[in-house]
This record gives C-alpha cells, sequence and structure tokens, in this order.
C-alpha cells in the first residue's frame, strides 16, 4: 500500500474574511507537493495547520499505510537557537556527521562552531539539510529556496531528488521556476482553493506571472 499523508476538507476564517475554503491535499512517500500562491493567499497558514501550529475552523489528517511518524517542518523565518553548535543540531535530527559532510563538505569545519557565527547563507542553507536529511518520512518545507544564491539552489534540489525516495515533500516557494524543476504534482492556492498546475501556461492562464 502507498504510504500517504492526507489534508481533508481544511477551513480557515480570520474573522469575516475566507483564508482557505476546503483544501484536500494528499502528500505521498516518493513525491514532491509543489504550491505556489501570492503573498496572503494562505500557504504559510496551511503548513502550519498540518504540523498542528494552527487551529482552522476544521481540518481532517489521516493516512494510509504505516503512520507517519515525525513530520519535519522548515519555516520561512529562522528556527534553531543561534548558541547551538552545528554537530548538537545534526544529533537533534538523528543526522550522522560523517555522513552529512560526506554529502556536504561545506560543514566540515563548521561543526563546532555555534549556529548563529555561520553567515546568513549558510544558516538557511543548513536549516534546510536539516530537515531534508533525517529521517523524518515527511517534510514541509515553506521557503526553502530563499537568501540561497543559485549554485545552493541547485545543492538544495539535488539533496531533494536523492531522499525523496523515501519522503513526502511539499514545499512552496515564490520562485517557480525552481519548484516546477523539482515537483511531481503543483498546485496554485488562490482564492481560498487548491488549483492544479501542469506547466507555466497554467500559471499564465491563473494570472499568478505574465
Amino acid at each position: 500500500m502507498k504510504e500517504c499523508l492526507h489534508i481533508d476538507s481544511v477551513f480557515l476564517d480570520f474573522g469575516e474574511r475566507s483564508i482557505l475554503r476546503g483544501i484536500s491535499l494528499q502528500i505521498c512517500r516518493g513525491q514532491v507537493v509543489g504550491l505556489l500562491g501570492r503573498n496572503g493567499s494562505g500557504k504559510s497558514c496551511l503548513l502550519n495547520i498540518i504540523v498542528g501550529l494552527l487551529r482552522p475552523q476544521y481540518r481532517q489528517i489521516r493516512w494510509a499505510g504505516a503512520p507517519p511518524g515525525l513530520i519535519h517542518y522548515l519555516p520561512q523565518q529562522e528556527c534553531h537557537p543561534r548558541a547551538m553548535c552545528v554537530r548538537t543540531l545534526l544529533k537533534y535530527y538523528g543526522i550522522d556527521a560523517r555522513a552529512f559532510i560526506e554529502h556536504h563538505p561545506f560543514i566540515q569545519d563548521q561543526l563546532e562552531r555555534p549556529f548563529g557565527k555561520l553567515s546568513g547563507g549558510q544558516r538557511r542553507m543548513l536549516e534546510v539539510l536539516l530537515v531534508l536529511e533525517s529521517n523524518a518520512p515527511y517534510v514541509l518545507l515553506d521557503e526553502p529556496f530563499s537568501h540561497l544564491m543559485p549554485m545552493q539552489v541547485e545543492a538544495v534540489q539535488s539533496v531533494i531528488a536523492r531522499v525523496q525516495e523515501n519522503k513526502g515533500i511539499l514545499l512552496t516557494d515564490h520562485q517557480y521556476r525552481s519548484v516546477l524543476k523539482i515537483a511531481d504534482e503543483l498546485y496554485l492556492l488562490k482564492e481560498g482553493i487548491l488549483k492544479p498546475v501542469k506547466d507555466i501556461i497554467d500559471l499564465q492562464d491563473q494570472g499568478y506571472i505574465r
């Protein structure tokens, strides 16, 4: 049986403003699901609802196959203690330092440094990699390509391609071309509803891009 996480009938209102209107989404292990949408469309709200950080008016979460276990979530803002050293962060995520260095040698000389002493780009890159290289079966990434250089974006795309066999990945980012490149399924969140997207032409037809 294919292992999937099902998010059904998500309704979210802020006062009289309807943000999410019956959103249903499926994330299966071995799959990358991309989520696009303008600022304020509710993308981050949806991710926060999935991991239980935001309570909507209604939601239903269920799964097929084994229980989902951990869901690791990368928010837009920096989320790790700046005083914690890099080696300790790796341990926290259950990541073997040697294997991590093998794939990401840039971190070899940073293992004993506090997270806050890394450059802004290094910190964001490390946060993305910690979530992706962890053993969590499902990961949610909110703006993983933000503040990364083009070479780093390509490196993250390569990691996603390598680890997705054992993970279900949901990601949202304004760099739509980067999302298009790696997503197996793609949706546009517009007016509280998910609209399937096949290519750039669909995004143009929906008014997301010119």
